[in-house]
C-alpha cells in the first residue's frame, strides 16, 4: 500500500524522465518497496503513517510536513524492525544451544 501522496510526488518525477523510462522507473519503484515491506513490514506501516500525519498537519498549518513525517515514521519503523529481527535471532539461538545441549546427535 503506497500512500497517495507519495503516489503523487513519484508520478511527478516521472515526468522528469522522458516517456519511454517512465513505466520502468515505476515499476521498479514499487517492486522495491513491495521487497521492502516483506522484509521490514513496520518501516512501512509507520512511514505510511508519518506521512499521513505529515499531510494533516500540512492542512493545519500550512507547514509541509509530508516528507519529514514520511521519513521520520520510516525511520522508526526501522528502528523497531531491526530492533525485533535481533530479538528474533536472540530467540533463534537460545533455542538451537538449548536444543544441542539436550539432544545427543551420535
Amino acid at each position: 500500500m503506497i500512500p497517495i501522496t507519495l503516489k503523487k510526488q513519484l508520478l511527478d518525477l516521472a515526468r522528469h524522465l522522458c516517456p519511454s523510462q517512465r513505466g520502468g522507473f515505476l515499476r521498479s519503484v514499487v517492486r522495491r518497496l513491495d521487497d521492502l515491506a516483506l522484509n521490514y513490514p513496520r518501516t512501512v506501516v509507520y512511514a505510511a503513517a508519518g506521512c499521513c500525519l505529515g499531510q494533516v498537519l500540512d492542512a493545519l498549518t500550512g507547514f509541509p510536513a509530508g516528507i519529514p513525517g514520511l521519513v521520520a515514521g520510516g525511520l522508526f519503523g526501522l528502528h523497531r524492525d531491526l530492533n525485533a529481527d535481533s530479538v528474533e535471532e536472540e530467540v533463534r539461538r537460545i533455542i538451537q544451544k538449548e536444543f544441542r545441549a539436550h539432544f545427543d546427535f551420535a
